[in-house]
Order: C-alpha cells, then structure tokens, then sequence
C-alpha cells in the first residue's frame, strides 16, 4: 500500500493554450502549493477503482485522479517501487470547499 499527499495549490496565473488529443489541455501556470491536501492510498489490486471518504466528490470516469490513473496504467508506468502501478485508489478529501469543474 502506498499513500501520498496530494497538495493543494493557489494558482496564481492561468492560461489555456490548447487542447490535446486525449482530452486534456495544454497549459502554461504559475502556481503555489499550500498545505492543505487530500491523502491518495494506492494498491495492487485486479481493476482499477476509486473510492472516496466525500460523497460529493465523483468516483466515476469524471473524475481526475481515476482518468490519470488509467493513463499511467495504459502507459504500463511503474512506480519507482519496483512494483506494477497500483489498481485501486482511495482519496481521503481535505478541503473546505468543493472542487471546481
């Protein structure tokens, strides 16, 4: 089991310059991280799932950390672990407000 602190960040400046071909966007930023931070729990497991102490935060392919996760899995990543990246992931939320979409 791996966990990681996801940090918050205050973007400071924000530009858009395109949109790439897998859906994301190509951005130009300049940001600061705060210490605030949700807590990521990685594990191996036989599919990728999300699950999430917030209930108003989506577990489904809307959802960032899962679209990334299956990213890095497609890209067959490996952790600096040694190990297959992790299937499963859990997001224990720290914030005082709901993220923007």
């Amino acid at each position: 089991m791996i966990h990681i602190s996801a940090y918050a960040k205050i973007n400071w400046s924000l530009r858009i310059t395109g949109k790439r071909a897998d859906g994301f966007h190509d951005l130009e930023t300049l940001f600061q991280t705060i210490s605030l931070h949700d807590t990521l729990t990685f594990e191996e497991s036989d599919r990728l799932t999300l699950t999430c102490d917030d209930p108003s935060i989506p577990v489904d392919d809307s959802n960032l950390v899962l679209r990334a996760a299956r990213a890095l899995a497609r890209r067959r990543w490996r952790s600096s672990y040694g190990r297959p990246f992790p299937q499963a992931a859990d997001s224990e939320a720290d914030r005082p407000m709901r993220p923007q979409r």
